[in-house]
């Protein structure tokens, strides 16, 4: 996987906001560390059915509580909102955009191989109680039709502008 600078961790936020209250999609924050060892780990994740004001709200907290390094929000109409207020309070807060990138399954195969080298590590289930609904979640999504796929996109966002940044710093020693 691809490295970060040795000896330094960064932990980014990764958000796929949902204009939901209490029914529809989800709204998935996932707290994620990048470091020189080329492993992504999740450490954390907050996953609602939240109106704009209490979606702002986790996410606020998420970012006092465990002051990253970025906040990488979707920029759609659901998250373009809380972006544009947040940007002008806290710093490291980044769109990413999708459009273009052709659709969820086009979007998720590049991270597939951080998955199934073991770059991504997930927290031990008895630490972390919403792991194992995590991982039977992501194990059923397609990228096809109208699924659960809330997790996979704060995941993929992430581990994209992982992949990203990473291509941009590593040099080649000779």
């Amino acid at each position: 996987g691809p490295p970060t600078k040795a000896g330094s961790t960064q932990t980014v936020i990764s958000v796929d906001g949902a204009a939901t209250d209490g029914s529809g999609d989800h709204t998935v924050l996932q707290l994620w560390a990048f470091d020189g060892t080329a492993k992504a780990r999740l450490l954390e994740q907050w996953r609602g059915q939240w109106g704009q004001p209490a979606f702002e709200s986790a996410l606020k907290d998420a970012i006092a509580k465990h002051r990253p390094s970025a906040v990488l929000i979707e920029d759609t109409s659901n998250g373009r909102g809380v972006r544009q207020r947040l940007q002008r309070t806290h710093r490291g807060i980044i769109p990413i955009s999708v459009s273009g990138l052709g659709d969820k399954r086009a979007r998720i195969r590049p991270t597939l191989g951080l998955w199934e080298s073991g770059a991504v590590q997930l927290p031990e289930a008895r630490h972390a109680p919403w792991v194992s609904d995590f991982v039977a979640r992501m194990l059923r999504v397609t990228g096809q039709g109208h699924e659960v796929d809330d997790e996979a996109d704060a995941a993929t966002i992430a581990l994209s502008w992982w992949q990203k940044r990473a291509a941009r710093t590593v040099r080649v020693i000779r």
